[in-house]
């Protein structure tokens, strides 16, 4: 099976008696109690009491746990795993100058490994789907990418690898370093080759397939407008979506003067329903109302943004002004954790703080950041048919077990999961039916042994 083909189908599942089921298309979904659902051929075929088991169905008891559409990552930097804790006091710069040479040591062994405890710790705090950007390859390393995407395959969960790419590490943080990290990036020929390789070899468009490739860039490459331009047309020629950080930061605005930031990546092909961006921190009132108005994304990211101490992003605004943004974990080096269940919750009360006084702070509920976690990042991703338990819809749960003393004396169970704790992992966790968690334990990998070679890996990146 190539890696973007879809999952094949798994024996059918019958969850019994399961204490809530979050179901039903989004705008309409709502909260079952005491109900069963079936899964069958990778997808949910009924939902209601006292459901039949078929012939050779595995029978889950399931009166402890809450049922939800699995989590949808919005951004992370899986080339970053093995690099947790690096200048905590530091600000982005000095972050930044402290990870770039360590960076360039990463091989696609190193980057195999941390790949799979990205990922297995995704899954196992209940994500199904994640989206990953990453963009600095050292100069002739580029297998560093398909080793990500055989950690995706071995780890179960759906991917969508953005192929991304950079050209400079910015004045600040080689001012710090020096400039021989410049011999390091891979040069922009290699970026194009790359992404035509990574789209022809891996890009599954199909609703059930296991991986997506994407486009992307660090930040956009004002001073290279003609590869902004190459690379667009080549993700519009694959149907890729398109990915990147942006803050904007006063360069970007004076980059793209006279017009928008909006109207300069229009023009360079950018700009459309394809795209989604990463962190929006100076986002202005102006450009959310375009970005709404012509489909772009915005996912935000916060333990990496209060980690650095950058600007706290307005995702209630969007939200606000009818847009309906998605979550990110982020990178291991900014988000030292890899906790969706986590960042949903401190998703929640940022953003209730940021939005405390207005008229939206009533309706920013838990089920609002769940609705960001889930069908906000398929709407990111473009992939439609995530984030939604319905009947003919993907198999893809996220189920945890309440019934633990955190969850005592809560009224409600879904905003109990968000409210009540974090770094509860998912007791079961499906992908097109297949089961990627079970038991709280990941399902094929030794997460004990996969923890030893990542230490492993981890000191001989830190000493070689």
């Amino acid at each position: 099976m190539s890696a973007g083909a879809p999952a094949q189908a798994f024996p059918s599942k019958l969850l019994r008696n399961v204490a809530g089921v979050w179901f039903g298309p989004a705008a309409e979904r709502a909260l079952l109690a005491s109900v069963d659902v079936l899964v069958s051929e990778g997808r949910v075929t009924q939902v209601g009491s006292e459901l039949a088991a078929p012939d050779g169905c595995e029978v889950i008891e399931a009166a402890h746990l809450l049922v939800l559409p699995g989590f949808v990552n919005a951004h992370h930097h899986l080339t970053q795993q093995l690099t947790r804790t690096i200048s905590p006091g530091g600000d982005v710069f000095e972050w930044l100058a402290a990870c770039y040479p360590v960076w360039a040591r990463l091989t696609a062994a190193q980057a195999g490994i941390g790949a799979r405890i990205g990922l297995a710790e995704l899954a196992l705090t209940g994500v199904t789907t994640t989206a990953d950007l990453s963009y600095y390859f050292p100069a002739g390393r580029p297998d560093i990418f398909d080793a990500q995407i055989e950690a995706a395959r071995d780890i179960g969960i759906r991917m969508l690898a953005v192929r991304g790419g950079m050209l400079d590490v910015g004045d600040a943080v080689r001012g710090r370093i020096g400039d021989s990290i410049a011999s390091t990036i891979e040069s922009p020929d290699t970026l194009l080759a790359e992404l035509e390789r990574a789209a022809t070899q891996y890009h599954g468009p199909a609703q059930e397939s296991m991986l997506r490739i994407g486009m992307g860039l660090t930040e956009p490459l004002w001073e290279a407008p003609s590869l902004m331009r190459e690379l667009a047309a080549l993700a519009e020629a694959h149907g890729l979506a398109a990915h990147t950080h942006l803050h904007p930061r006063p360069g970007d605005l004076e980059a793209c003067a006279p017009g928008s930031i909006a109207d300069r990546l229009a023009e360079l092909g950018w700009w459309n329903d394809r795209l989604w961006v990463a962190h929006g921190t100076r986002l202005d009132a102006g450009l959310l109302d375009r970005m709404i108005a012509d489909g772009v994304g915005f996912v935000t990211c916060p333990s990496s943004n209060a980690r650095l101490g950058t600007s706290l992003a307005p995702a209630w605004r969007f939200a606000e002004r009818g847009g309906l943004p998605s979550i990110g974990v982020d990178g291991a080096a900014s988000n030292d954790g890899g906790d969706m269940l986590g960042e949903i919750r401190l998703t929640w009360q940022i953003q209730r703080h940021a939005s405390s006084g207005s008229e939206y702070f009533a309706g920013l509920t838990p089920r609002t950041v769940l609705d960001w976690a889930t069908v906000g990042g398929a709407k990111a991703l473009g992939w439609q048919g995530l984030g939604e338990l319905t009947i003919g819809g993907l198999a893809d749960l996220a189920c945890f077990d309440v019934s633990g003393l955190e969850y005592v004396g809560a009224q409600d169970l879904l905003d109990a999961l968000v409210l009540c704790g974090v770094s509860h992992r998912a007791e079961l966790v499906l992908v097109g039916g297949k089961a990627v968690v079970r038991d709280g334990r990941l399902v094929g990998v030794d997460e004990d042994e996969l923890a030893h070679q990542g230490r492993a890996a981890t000191l001989e990146l830190f000493t070689s």
